[in-house]
This record gives structure tokens, C-alpha cells and sequence, in this order.
């Protein structure tokens, strides 16, 4: 999205009566503009269409090449960190008149086009209007995900158009940075069409109307032009057809003919054998394929948070009329809870907001199939938007759904249930340590162990053993039953056989290092999968297709190859572990961090694609594992350490894979707690839905079964399933009681993408903290003018420029003795110098060292925006921006830290290094923190902006760093000794996701200390209580 830019002056173009463009002298047709990396080109073509070619935030080349009448082709790469791009052609207006005076603006368009699977790419009308200033887009078609909120009609749409044979949502965004009049607050609209096309006519014009119907107010036309646009993507487009005509509408759309029932009654009668028919999730619910009525097919609406989330099917209004009557209805499950009230709804619009009606509803037993259905609904007069959906009043539980149907008044269900029919679920694996359990670590050479025989697989069985699996047994058509190695001091013998190969790619393609080195093909011709039978499949490839630089969607295709294959020949209740692969340092003669990145984020895209559909992939980490390229041998390969490291990791995966899948034995109890299936008695049928919802919380879900924590310690993990299983195993008479503290402390949980680690090297102080955290800073503890400060600047690795940065010296500053090293950030639009007064650094610094409260450190205030493009930052706030605050993590770590070891007498390793800061700064603190707590040992942050998990706030949509399930620790090193959030309870900027960092921390188990300002600000009164506590522990 096009943001940064300050466009001066404006060019009216003159408009013939037609109101087609005039003929201006410029470039001829056939003109190509390129691009080599960010920059610009627009004017005025012969056919009167102006042009623009534009890229920021990229290093890669763009072209664009202009045709007639108002079309181009177009190739862009801006793939990578911010990168932007786009290319357009329309008309300038000159923001002289309204749209209404233009007398009506359509769009014939003709685009085929193809775009790179990470990142988005659209195609849409885009334009500037002036007073008031607004950005508008009329999304046409995109790829991965569409502006604003990434599918159509998520978020909050402010309502919804019907044009051009299709649905448009409708969004409003406040934006604060770079326009066509500079730097300054605006506003954006959106029409988002319900699915893409390539073609058509677009009614420029009635959407404007749509929008000013709904408050939305446009100015005068600044442009109206056709534009191809990409974001952290490539890809090219050929617009064979861009006429833009003013002073006349569409043509009159054809009356389309009203639907006429079936010889049945039925206008449809869906049984799901053929799939999810039209039917999605509503809320957070997704709707997968799944067991129908007595064996049949149906779907399940699964991943519930609230009653309301379930399944829906939107109503085609040329059958289903307001104020008419008809026959609606559904068969419903659930297989959870001992009883659960199912509901069938309509949410319509009235022209005034959503409603809801109740059409049906029915009590449905655990595993009883019902009918909800009102032979006699009638649609509330004057509704549109017509929502038809499942819901529970009562429960949580899956929604299982067959058999809907909609009909003229009176007409019967096609089937109704008879009996209680449950739903066939297939069971979790029972395993044990005893078990024989067969695993297959497959890939390329990182799999074989290049550089260290054995690689990763030896520590594996060895770890394995450490943990009490007797009866391991790897599996694969290379290497032998038995090989040793030795480790502290001993001779280990391990299992080698695996399916490893050096120089290979996930298929064979042409320019390979032989004729014969496809993983996929390899695997499929010795029979692997099947032969070997393995439970477990350890997948880690993709190097290799790196090195040769293919596309993502390349990767892409050639995974689902190999995953489908693997899948089709294993057993049903395998798993595969598909992992993201190291980092690569001696291929390409340059950072391969971005390429690396990209393909990591295709490899967890893909997992969870086939885990959402019900597919045995999970998503595993071995990058998180690794400390970057320093755990590398040789530039590819990790050396030993690192390969011990993944031992490890994958020891820690196996085993809480085995441990949630392991089926304990039968004993009667009662209670509360335990009761998973709310059934009222706690007995070993609790143990699948609590086994489920472990797994769940392990791929990132989040979503677990009522009275699942049943160790009463406010989380949901394996810890409950072994608290459950000692109870009904009659080893405990009771449950351990509920942690009832106010604090946020709960076990560290351990998922399948990370590895058990030590909780802390040093004293862990934040159970202190929580006994000595005042809400205000005590008198007597600020002391002003007592601190040197030395401005400095430093090269920075990651943009190749310089940077500056704050250094403040405590008092009594003595170069011959070592200091530890605290970074306070701060918030967006600032700079190195914006935490030097205001906030009570220095002051706190002083006093607190002076009263004896606090270590004598050193503090530096750095300069956070990190671009490639070489700006300097600003206070827009919007992804491009945000994501170059992101980067200060390559920076802290790669250039700043080792700058100011090598240029002061500073203390060294984790245990000497701090990192809180404020609002952005509290964010990126946060996330560095997360991120690298091998570099510190005390994290913080004051006010902490949101965007490290996604969320909307009133500036944007922020896509997080990561997601909630990923907010903990990375496997790099032990858990900091403080980690100390703040927040406001007066807060107008942040709000409360200070608070929802913390929630999600907790559900992650994640230790941590939260502290509330009652009416605190973002400001000082919220930021120097924070500093005043952090300050004292930090370094003890």
C-alpha cells in the first residue's frame, strides 16, 4: 500500500467531451520504465492515461511497459522486509470537481496476472481525493490475502454493496503518514469484493455512493487510475483492457430471474458428500469436512471461542425474500458436552446495522444427532445480507452439521435423525515410552549429518533414552541398525538408519547436482514410507531448493507433493513433523536472512494448512532452536553443538507428542474439575477430549475443553493430563488445589515448536517483584544533572549506513572499571534523543544509584528505525513503518551490542545486558527480548505497543511478529531473571494490550511479571514507576 510518497504540484488532465482522456505529448506507447530497486517514473502517455511506476523498501529491479488506451505490462520483485510496489495508469483530475459532477465513472478491465505465494499482491482502482483527504481502493482481485484485514468481510466491515454481479465490503482505516499533501493524519476506503476476478466492468462511481451512504465522505477527485500493486511479493501483469470512462454509468444490469425450487420444494438440500458445499466459519470457527448422520459425510465447525462461532451459509437473496416464509433447517452434533442447546440463526441487515433472529432451536445430547429446523420461518421484513448459521447456546463444543436445507413454507427435512447416532472419532494413538515407537528423519545432508556423522539423529536416540523410550527404533533405507559416537567421555551406541541425503531438493528438478537427487522421488521409488511403516516422519528439506534459488512457489507445490505422498503411505495415525530448516551463510555472496525467512514462513503456511484440514502435519522449529549461523560448521551444516541442539529439540517434540497421545487406564471418580466432557463425572471418557485439547494448545490453537486445567494451575498442558491420569489411576485422592495468587506466574510449558530449556541462569527475581513493584516513584529517589551523555554514531550491518545513539554514563563514571549495559528504547517517531528527559532516565539513573538501590550501569538510547532505504523514520504508522521498527532486532544484535562492548569498558554475556523501553519501544523490547534471550537477561517494556501478536488498534491492522501461540521464549538460551511488563489503566493510545500481552504470555506459561498503573497514561506517570522497579532489579 502505497504511503511514503509526496507527490508536489498537481496536473489536471483535460477531458474531452467524451470524457474520454485527451491526447498530451509524452512518451510514446511501447515506452518500458524500469526500476532498480525504490524509486519513480510518471507522466502522461499519448492516449491521454497517465502512468506511474513506484517501488520503496527493495533492492530488487521492476519494469513497467506502456501500451494503448490506458494499458501496461508490468514485472515486480520487492520481496522481502517492507517492499512495495505498483504500477498504474489512469486519469488525473485535479481536485477540481466531485465525483457526482464527473456524471458517472466505470472501469472495463482485462488482467491476467500471477504473483509469488508470500506476501499480497492486488489488483484494484486506487486514488487520492482532497478535502477531505482520503486514499481509496476498489479491490478487485488479490493474491495470499486482501487489504484491509486479509479475507473478505473480516474485521469490522461497515457494511456491505451489491455491483457487478458480487458482494463488496465495505472498511473505513485511519492512517497517519505520508500522502499526496505530506506527512499528516488521513483516512482510507475500501471496497473489497467477496471473491476475485481478472475481468469485468467496475462501477467506479456507485461505489463512491456506497460509501457516502455510509458516512463516508469523499472529496474532490484528485486521480482515478487502474493499478497493479504488491507488497513483500513479486510477480508480473499484463492489463490487456484499462478504459476508464467519465459521464456515463454502467449499462443497465440484466433483471436477473428469481430461483424456482426443486420438483421437492427444495431451493437446496445439501448432504456434504461432495464437500463443505458454500458453507464457512463464522467468528474464530473453522468448517472442515468431517463424519456425517449414520456414517455418511457432514462438517465440522471446530476451533469455537465464543457461542456465537460456528458454521454459515450465506442465503441467495434471489430465492430467499424478506417478509416471505420458508422451511430452513440443519442436522446437528456435538460429541463433548453431556448436554448443549443448538440454535439455528439469521443475522441480516436492516439498513441500519446487523441483526439476529432465532429460526430453531434443539437439545442435543452428547453424540446425539438433532434436527433444527422451522418448517414456517419468516424473514423479517426489509432484511438483506441474508447469514445462515448454526450456533450453541450453552457450549463450546464442535458443531456437527448435515442434512441443511432450504425450502418453500411447510416443506419436511429430506432426513430426520431417529435414533442417537454419534459421530466416529478417529482416536488418539496410544503409545507409551515402552512402546516400540518407529521414527523416520528424512531430508537432505543436514538430515545425513554432513560434518559430523550421525548428525542430529545420534543425539536424538541418545536424548530419547535419557527420557525412558526403550524401544526406539529408527527407520529408513540408509545407513545401519547400529553405529556409536562418543559423548562426555562415553561410547554410545545409536540406531543410524534414516532417509537423509546429501544435495537434495524436496523434488528432483532440472539443473540438480545429479540426475537423481529429488527427496520425493527417491523416497516413492525405494518404497520408503510404506515399507518402513514409521509413526513418526522428521522432515527437514528445503536447503538445497534455497542454494538453487527457487521460487516459493516452486517450494510450495513440490511440499504438497511430498507431504501427499508421505500421508497417503504411512499409517493413519502417523505423524509428520514438518520443520523450517537452519540459517545459510556461505551461498550467494550475501545475507540469505530474508530468503531463509520467507521459505520458514511457506513451511509453517503449509503445515498448518494440512493440520487445519485434518491432516497428521505439524509445524516443528529447528531455526528457533539454533543460535542463527552461529551454530553452523561450515556456512550449511550445523557444527556438533548445533546438531546437539537439535537432538534435543526433537527429543523434547517426540515426547510431548507421546506423552499427550498416551491412553491411561479406567477408573470411576466424581468432581468438577477433570470433567472435560461435561458429562458431570470425572472418568477415563474425559482423557480424549483433555488429550484433544492438549494437542490443540501444542499446534497453536489455543483451544481447550472446559475443565481442562485440572492441576488448578491456570494453563492447560501435559502437566493436567498427568494430574488426571494419577486420579483415576487411584495414586491421588484429590486434585492439587487452585492457585489462587494474584500473580501471573505459571509453569513453563513446553510446545512442539520449542525445546525444554533451564528457567534462568542467575536468580529469577520476578516473585520478588511482585511483592515490590510501588505504583509511583517514592520522593527522594530522582536526582537531575548527575549523568554524562555521549552522542555516537555506529555502522549498522543491516543497512549498510550509520546510526546514532545516546550513551549515558552514571555517576562517578570511571573508564577503568566495567559497567553492565541497560537499552531503553523509544516510542515511534522518536529518536535516539527522546528518552533523554521527560521520562526520568537520567533522574532514576542518579538517585537510585546514590540512595544505593540500584548497580552502576551504563544506558544507551538508541535510534530503533532500521530501513535498507535509508530513511530516518517518521511518525506514520502503518506496516512499512512498524516493520522497520522490527528490524532493530538484527541491529541491537548484529552491530549496536558488539559497537558499544568494543568502545566501552562494559561487562559482557546476557547476565549484563538489559532491555525495557516505551510504547514502540516497549514493544520492540519485548520482542528482542523473545526473540534473543541469549543476549538478556532482565526484558521489559512500559505501555508496550501492540503488533507483536496481531491485532487492530486505530491506526491499523498489525499481521504481529508472530502468533499468540509462538509469544515465549526462543530456544537460544535460559529464561531472562526478569521479565517486567507495565501498563496504564488510563491509556488512550495502547489501550489494553499491555494486559493482552500478558494474557497470552500466561497461557503460554510463559513467567513473567505484570504490573497495573491504576490511572496511568501512556506517559510518564505510567513509564517511570516502570523504570524505578526495573532499574533496581536489573543486574542483581
Amino acid at each position: 500500500m502505497k504511503t511514503n510518497k509526496f507527490i508536489s504540484g498537481i496536473v489536471s488532465a483535460l477531458l474531452i467531451a467524451a470524457n474520454i482522456p485527451a491526447a498530451l505529448p509524452a512518451n510514446a506507447a511501447g515506452q518500458t520504465y524500469t526500476l532498480n530497486g525504490a524509486g519513480q517514473h510518471k507522466g502522461t502517455g499519448p492516449d491521454g492515461y497517465s502512468y506511474e511506476i513506484w517501488a520503496a523498501d527493495t533492492n530488487q529491479p521492476s519494469s513497467m511497459t506502456l501500451g494503448d488506451n490506458g494499458t501496461f505490462t508490468t514485472k515486480w520483485n520487492c520481496a522481502g522486509p517492507s517492499g512495495n510496489f505498483l504500477a498504474r495508469r489512469g486519469i488525473d483530475m485535479g481536485s477540481t470537481k466531485k465525483f457526482q459532477d464527473y456524471g458517472g465513472i466505470t472501469c472495463d478491465f482485462d488482467v491476467s496476472w500471477s504473483a509469488s505465494s508470500q506476501g499480497n499482491s492486488r489488483l484494484c482502482i486506487y486514488g487520492w481525493t482532497q478535502n477531505p483527504l482520503v486514499e481509496y481502493y476498489i479491490v478487485e482481485d488479490w493474491k495470499n490475502w486482501c487489504p484491509p484485514n486479509g479475507t473478505p468481510g473480516a474485521g469490522s466491515p461497515l457494511g456491505t454493496v451489491d455491483l457487478d454481479g458480487a458482494k463488496y465490503y465495505i472498511y473505513k482505516e485511519n492512517r497517519n503518514s505520508y500522502t499526496i499533501e505530506g506527512n499528516k493524519p488521513f483516512v482510507q476506503y475500501f471496497s473489497v469484493r467477496s471473491s476475485g476476478r481478472t475481468s469485468g466492468t467496475i462501477s467506479v462511481s456507485k461505489h463512491f455512493e456506497a460509501w457516502e451512504s455510509k458516512g463516508l465522505q469523499m472529496g474532490k477527485m484528485y486521480e482515478v487510475a487502474f493499478n497493479v500493486e504488491g507488497w513483500e511479493s513479486n510477480g508480473e501483469a499484463n492489463v490487456k483492457k484499462n478504459t476508464i470512462t467519465l459521464g456515463k454509468g454502467p449499462e443497465p444490469e440484466k433483471p436477473v430471474e428469481p430461483v424456482e425450487p426443486d420438483a421437492n420444494g427444495y431451493y437446496f438440500n445439501t448432504d456434504f458428500e461432495s464437500g463443505k458445499s458454500n458453507w464457512t466459519g463464522r467468528g474464530s470457527a473453522s468448517v472442515s469436512a468431517s463424519t456425517g448422520y449414520d456414517g455418511s459425510k457432514g462438517i465440522v465447525a471446530s476451533d469455537r471461542t465464543e457461542k456465537w462461532h460456528g458454521a454459515a451459509i450465506e442465503l441467495d437473496e434471489n430465492a430467499f425474500k424478506a417478509g416471505e416464509t420458508y422451511s430452513l433447517g440443519v442436522m446437528a452434533m456435538q460429541n463433548a458436552d453431556s448436554s448443549a442447546t443448538m440454535k439455528l440463526s439469521l443475522q441480516y441487515n436492516n439498513g441500519s446495522g446487523e441483526n439476529y433472529d432465532e429460526v430453531a432451536t434443539a437439545k442435543a445430547s452428547k453424540g446425539q444427532w438433532v434436527s433444527v429446523s422451522n418448517p414456517t420461518y419468516t424473514i423479517p421484513a426489509g432484511a438483506s445480507d441474508l447469514l445462515l448459521y448454526i450456533e450453541t447456546t450453552d457450549s463450546l463444543a464442535d458443531i456437527y452439521v448435515d442434512n441443511a436445507f432450504g425450502a418453500v413454507s411447510g416443506t419436511k427435512p429430506s432426513v430426520t435423525p431417529s435414533t442417537s447416532t454419534p459421530v466416529t472419532i478417529d482416536p488418539t494413538p496410544v503409545t507409551s515410552k515402552t512402546d516400540k515407537i518407529k521414527i523416520m528423519p528424512a531430508g537432505d545432508s543436514i538430515t545425513f549429518g554432513m560434518g559430523d556423522d550421525g548428525g542430529y539423529r545420534k543425539f536424538l536416540d541418545y536424548f530419547l533414552k535419557e527420557k525412558g523410550y526403550t524401544n526406539v527404533d529408527f527407520v529408513g533405507p540408509e545407513g545401519s541398525n547400529s553405529a556409536t559416537f562418543s559423548y562426555n567421555g562415553k561410547t554410545v551406541t545409536y540406531d543410524d538408519n534414516h532417509a537423509g541425503y546429501s544435495g537434495y531438493t524436496i523434488k528432483q528438478h532440472a539443473g540438480g547436482w545429479s540426475n537423481n537427487s529429488g527427496l520425493y522421488e527417491t523416497l516413492k521409488n525405494k518404497n520408503a514410507v510404506k515399507s518402513a511403516d514409521p509413526d513418526i516422519i522428521l522432515l527437514i528439506i528445503g536447503t538445497n531448493d534455497m542454494t538453487a534459488n527457487r521460487s516459493m512457489n516452486e517450494c510450495e507445490d513440490d511440499l504438497h507433493t511430498l507431504l501427499d505422498y508421505m500421508l497417503g503411505d504411512m499409517s493413519s495415525d502417523g505423524m509428520i513433523f514438518l520443520s523450517t530448516i537452519p540459517e545459510l551463510s556461505a551461498f550467494g555472496g550475501g545475507d540469505n536472512t530474508q530468503k531463509i525467512a520467507n521459505y520458514n514462513s511457506l513451511v509453517k503456511k503449509v503445515a498448518q494448512e494440512y493440520s487445519s484440514s485434518g491432516k497428521h502435519v505439524t509445524f516443528a522449529d529447528i531455526h528457533g532452536c539454533l543460535n542463527g549461523t552461529a551454530d553452523l560448521g561450515d556456512g550449511i551444516h550445523p557444527s556438533k553443538a548445533g546438531y546437539e541442539k537439535m537432538g534435543k529439540y526433537w527429543a523434547g517434540v517426540i515426547d510431548e507428542y507421546i506423552s499427550a497421545s498416551s491412553g491411561p487406564a479406567v477408573q470411576p471418580s466424581t468432581g468438577i474439575r477433570g470433567d472435560t466432557n461435561s458429562d458431570g463425572v470425572v472418568d477415563s471418557f474425559d482423557l480424549i477430549p483433555l488429550r484433544k485439547s492438549i494437542l490443540a494448545v501444542m499446534a497453536g490453537s489455543g483451544k481447550a475443553a472446559p475443565n481442562s486445567d485440572v492441576n488448578g494451575d491456570g494453563d492447560v498442558s501435559v502437566a493436567d493430563l498427568v494430574t488426571l491420569k494419577q486420579f483415576l489411576l487411584g495414586k491421588i485422592s484429590k486434585f492439587p488445589d487452585v492457585v489462587t495468587t494474584s500473580t501471573t506466574t505459571v509453569p513453563r510449558i513446553t510446545t512442539t515448536t520449542t525445546t525444554t530449556k533451564p528457567i534462568s541462569q542467575g536468580q529469577n527475581l520476578n516473585a520478588q517483584i511482585r511483592q515490590d513493584m510501588p505504583t509511583s516513584v517514592p520522593s527522594g529517589n530522582e536526582q537531575s544533572n548527575k549523568c554524562k551523555v555521549e552522542k555516537k554514531t555506529y555502522n549498522c550491518k543491516f543497512t549498510g549506513g550509520q546510526k546514532s545513539c545516546n550513551v549515558i554514563l552514571p555517576p562517578n563514571y570511571n573508564s577503568s572499571k566495567q559497567y553492565p549495559v541497560m537499552y531503553v528504547l523509544h516510542g515511534i517517531g522518536g529518536n535516539e534523543d527522546s528518552m533523554l528527559s521527560g521520562m526520568g532516565v537520567q533522574e532514576l539513573l542518579a538517585g537510585l544509584i546514590s540512595n544505593g538501590k540500584a548497580e552502576e550501569m551504563i544506558i544507551v538510547l538508541p535510534s530503533q528505525y532500521t530501513s535498507k532505504n535509508g530513511s530516518q523514520g517518521g511518525f506514520g504508522i502503518n506496516q512499512e513503518v512498524c516493520a522497520a521498527y522490527d528490524n532493530f532486532l538484527y541491529d541491537i544484535s548484529d552491530s549496536l551490542i558488539p559497537y558499544i562492548e568494543a568502545n566501552y569498558p562494559v561487562k559482557t554475556g546476557r547476565e549484563n545486558r538489559a532491555i525495557t523501553g516505551f510504547s514502540m519501544g516497549g514493544r520492540e523490547a519485548i520482542y528482542i527480548g523473545l526473540m534473543r534471550p541469549d543476549l538478556f537477561a532482565y526484558v521489559g517494556g512500559a505501555c508496550p505497543a501492540p503488533g507483536i501478536t496481531p491485532g487492530s488498534d486505530m491506526f491499523m491492522t498489525h499481521p504481529g511478529c508472530m502468533q499468540e501461540s509462538e509469544m515465549k521464549f526462543r530456544d537460544v538460551g535460559p529464561e531472562p531473571n526478569v521479565f517486567f511488563i507495565t501498563g496504564g489503566t488510563n491509556d488512550s493510545v495502547v489501550g489494553t494490550f499491555p494486559k493482552q500481552y500478558s494474557d497470552i504470555l500466561t497461557r503460554n506459561g510463559v513467567d513473567h511479571v505484570y504490573q497495573s498503573i491504576p490511572g496511568g497514561g501512556h506517559g510518564d506517570n505510567s513509564v517511570k514507576p516502570h523504570l524505578y522497579t526495573f532499574f533496581r532489579y536489573a543486574f542483581k
